[in-house]
């Protein structure tokens, strides 16, 4: 289900934490099968006499209660490692719009800077560029103003 990948991050695998939780379901229908029929071999042990139905209910009683705590187990594990998943799908959503907000506040700036560029090109009649606004030249080294 969890695995440290090659940075010794901690990753959680979904699809082998949804077979875990799958299978430790399976499991608890299984245990409460033989809960049931636990239960059955009680019910039963109340129409005979003697001992050995008396050992029957005890040991039937007993068995039910185990079982019942394996079940709750199991049941309260899937559900743990179901909220988990949850949790991270909700982080790794959560991020993934960050970064495309990110990207797009980005663009958008790029965007703008290009149109600014374009506008400032038009109105100076081509003869002016952001780097000599800026004080640059064209091989990116600031132009220094000489004292008079």
């Amino acid at each position: 289900m969890a695995y440290h990948d090659e940075n010794g991050k901690l990753t959680i695998d979904e699809v082998a934490a949804n077979r875990d939780i799958r299978r430790l379901r399976e499991a608890a229908n299984i245990l409460k099968d033989s809960r049931a029929s636990i239960r059955s071999l009680r019910q039963q042990s109340t129409d005979m006499k003697g001992l050995s139905a008396q050992a029957i209910h005890e040991k039937s009683t007993e068995m039910e209660r185990k079982l019942t705590q394996m079940i709750d187990k199991l049941e309260d594990t899937a559900d743990d490692i179901q909220r988990v998943v949850k949790h991270y799908q909700k982080m790794d959503e959560l991020l993934r719009r960050k970064a495309k907000k990110k990207i797009l506040r980005e663009k958008a700036r790029e965007k703008t800077e290009q149109e600014a560029e374009k506008d400032l090109m038009e109105l100076s009649g081509g003869s002016i560029s952001k780097d000599n606004i800026l004080g640059e030249t064209p091989g990116g080294k600031e132009t220094k103003k000489k004292k008079r």
